[in-house]
């Protein structure tokens, strides 16, 4: 063990892979069969109702879900320029500003997701058709977005990859 390390972090943040990961393929599996079940039944004339709602939700899953777990790989969009020309000190100092804007974006969503959350429960709103209260959505979405922020915080700490990697397919 090297200093700094913390394996109860580390213990936390792979629970929390794991739980996002298959959070993920649970949304993305529902999806999927909704999604058939309301094109077969349109085509019998008898659609699964409140099928636009389940896929709103499922696909606001799926959103934040990947977002935490490219957070995690630090495979989330950059832009360089003439990054091949940096100085290790720079590079070191770029990716430093990338991990603490992303950290600081996904902050922001989970703490915007969560305020939206008091005031859908404040009003008590509900979906339209499936009468399902909005709120615990979308305090599950500030949830992933709490686990994203600190995804990309630790990004290049876990097996997974490391900020500004090559992906698997890339040619040097």
């Amino acid at each position: 063990m090297q200093p700094g390390d913390a394996p109860g972090a580390q213990k936390v943040l792979a629970a929390a892979e794991r739980l996002v990961v298959a959070l993920a393929q649970w949304a993305l599996g529902a999806m999927l069969a909704v999604t058939i079940l309301d094109v077969f039944g349109r085509n019998l004339g008898r659609p699964l109702p409140g099928a636009s709602e389940l896929v709103s939700a499922l696909l606001a899953i799926i959103f934040f879900a990947g977002a935490a777990l490219a957070g995690r790989d630090g495979a989330h969009i950059g832009i360089g320029i003439a990054v091949e020309h940096y100085r290790a000190r720079w590079l070191a100092y770029e990716t430093l500003l990338t991990r603490c804007l992303s950290t600081l974006g996904f902050v922001f969503m989970a703490w915007m997701a969560l305020h939206q959350g008091w005031a859908l429960q404040a009003r008590g709103v509900r979906t339209e058709f499936l009468d399902i209260p909005l709120a615990p959505i979308v305090y599950g979405l500030a949830f992933l977005a709490a686990i994203a922020a600190a995804f990309a915080a630790t990004a290049g700490t876990s097996s997974r990859g490391k900020p500004g990697a090559d992906s698997p397919g890339d040619e040097a």
